[in-house]
């Protein structure tokens, strides 16, 4: 096909179709021969003018553009050209786990590596209030470079959505299915599936697996009561990085690149021109219609279909990788190498009846370009610890291989921040990535109780405190009581949780002695107290603010009062003319 202008985007290739959105392979060009490759989804013309429908395609795009996650794939724009509503996102280079799983069993520590990978992501999600609601092996990509992507959040919902259908049947909770809470132990339950099935290497069914330590961690992720599984991602992510760590060696990211290489290699689509192009990159559909393609067929894009709902309702992703027959058997890929490499050859004689091929052993010579790009990397607070793909890296500019990388900072006390980024070569790009402080559990107790606890400028309540809130590292409280001396602590934040038990000193007192002409209503430091005359009222030695305000004449007087210690200051006021304090 053509390729088409959609506003700054070029739309390159269709990659598929479902019942709310249409998907293409697009680019995006910039100046200085900048382009990138991404996914555009459209939402169907049909379904424009539908205001429910435009809704959830602006709320599938307001869930997850604020999810920056190294294991989610990220939205980069929702918007609008000629009345078309699109999201531009990540295009991943390989394909759902559905298909790798369709070529057998996956090594268990390399399973356990994938659903460490899911956790992570989850586990962000959930702590941002979202749940996906649809996990499958449809719905995570492994990329050929190992990394593991989730996909699809376009039936996600707040964590404390009920009733809402949606999901893929096998996966699906059991109080999910029943139209119950969709929390986030719903996700942890299709978790639990898909560590099964890439074990397994087929469909969930219940029977227990034949390692012990994985079936533990299956069983209880999927328990029918909700209450018997993980409280949450990250409990579940605990359990599967004990295994790991159980595990002689560790598994990395190259060695599932390597696996998803070798059952998903990179094959020739014949295009609808006759040529052959190359299609690597799965796309991001939530597509609801259609058929497949019958076997054979080799203009466009395979789907798969997924069971959604019940019988009559059926999801399908498209992916740009596969094309003709359903998925393979073990072994298949080594066939298909075969056929396309004689289905090229079937082209090229089909090619010489009437058109000009070009001379294969004489290629026009490419431009030499740099294989290099420069990243600037900014890191707020200095001195976290920065890793680029696994690797120690500090601020500043660095230089990388062209390609896709992953920026990771930590830092104690601080929520970790991770950015993947896309380097062309011979070309530059910034991150910023910014700490948040994390959540601690703070308990602050003082003897006497009731002071007020204050951090910077944020007053946090009153003794005795227990909250869960997130706070600077190092941050220092501040504990105030009228009549006592104040008091501060810095609170290490470093362990997760934080306990501050502080004794408060009185501070020495005087005493305060009024009068008034006529008389007056008395407030000291803004507590009501006795109408005038007020004899040797028991005060903290220091400055204190003392109001009088006399109903007869209508008259008020504010006044700043000294205390000293163990002495009795007198002070008395005329309020009948002019408001003023009387000499002694």
């Amino acid at each position: 096909m053509q390729p088409l202008t959609f506003g700054k985007y070029t739309l390159q290739e269709r990659l598929g179709e479902g019942g709310m959105a249409v998907v293409w392979r697009a680019k995006l060009f910039g100046p200085g021969g900048f382009e990138k490759t991404l996914v555009v989804k459209q939402i169907r013309d049909e379904l424009a003018q539908r205001k429910e429908f435009v809704d959830l395609f602006v709320a599938e795009a307001k869930l997850t553009v604020s999810l920056t996650h190294a294991n989610i794939v990220p939205v980069f724009e929702l918007g609008m050209v000629d009345g078309t509503y699109f999201l531009a996102l990540e295009l991943v280079d390989g394909p759902p786990l559905n298909e790798v799983i369709d070529e057998g069993p996956i090594p268990p520590p390399l399973a356990a590596y994938i659903v460490e990978q899911v956790l992570r992501g989850l586990d962000y999600a959930h702590r941002r209030g979202v749940v996906h609601r649809d996990l499958s092996s449809a719905n995570v990509i492994v990329s050929r470079d190992g990394e593991v992507k989730i996909v699809d959040f376009g039936i996600a919902a707040p964590v404390d959505a009920r009733g809402v259908q949606g999901g893929s049947r096998g996966y699906v909770a059991p109080e999910q299915e029943a139209g119950g809470a969709a929390d986030a132990r719903g996700d942890l339950f299709a978790v639990g599936v898909l560590l099964w099935e890439l074990v397994s290497g087929r469909r969930y069914d219940g029977k227990a697996l034949s390692i012990p330590s994985l079936q533990e961690i299956v069983a209880k992720a999927t328990a029918k009561d909700p209450e018997r599984r993980y409280p949450d991602a990250a409990a579940m992510l605990a359990a599967v990085s004990r295994f790991l760590r159980s595990m002689t060696g560790a598994t990395t990211q190259a060695e599932l690149g390597t696996l998803v290489r070798r059952r998903a290699p990179d094959l020739p689509r014949v295009s609808t021109d006759g040529s052959a192009s190359d299609a690597s990159a799965s796309d991001h559909s939530d597509a609801d219609a259609g058929d497949n393609d019958a076997p054979g067929t080799a203009a466009g894009p395979r789907t798969v279909p997924v069971a959604r709902g019940d019988a009559a309702r059926k999801s399908q992703v498209t992916f740009a990788t596969r094309i003709g027959p359903p998925p393979p058997k073990p072994g298949a890929w080594r066939r298909r190498l075969a056929v396309a490499a004689a289905g090229s050859g079937l082209l090229a004689l089909a090619a010489l009846g009437g058109a000009r091929l070009r001379d294969a052993s004489s290629p026009t010579p490419l431009p030499t370009l740099p294989k290099t790009a420069r990243l600037a990397l900014h890191v707020a607070p200095a001195g976290a610890i920065v890793t680029v793909d696994g690797k120690a890296s500090s601020a500043g500019v660095v230089e990388l291989p062209a390609g896709r990388h992953v920026v990771l900072a930590r830092a104690p006390g601080r929520e970790p921040a991770s950015r993947e980024v896309a380097l062309t070569a011979g070309g530059a790009a910034d991150v910023t990535l910014t700490l948040a402080p994390a959540r601690v559990h703070l308990v602050v107790r003082t003897e006497p109780p009731g002071a007020e606890v204050v951090a910077g400028d944020r007053s946090l309540g009153l003794t005795p405190l227990d909250l869960q809130l997130a706070i600077e590292p190092g941050a220092r409280l501040k504990l105030k009581k009228r009549d006592f001396a104040p008091v501060e602590r810095t609170v290490d934040v470093s362990a997760g949780a934080a306990t501050v038990d502080a004794r408060l000193t009185p501070l020495p007192r005087g005493e305060l002695t009024l009068g008034a002409l006529p008389w007056a209503h008395v407030t000291i430091d803004g507590e009501k107290r006795p109408d005038t005359p007020l004899s040797k009222v028991g005060l903290a030695a220091g400055p204190h603010q003392v109001r009088l305000v006399c109903p007869p004449t209508g008259k008020e007087l504010r006044f700043s009062v000294q205390i000293d210690p163990g002495k009795e200051t007198r002070k008395v006021a005329d309020l009948r003319d002019q408001p003023h304090l009387v000499e002694e």
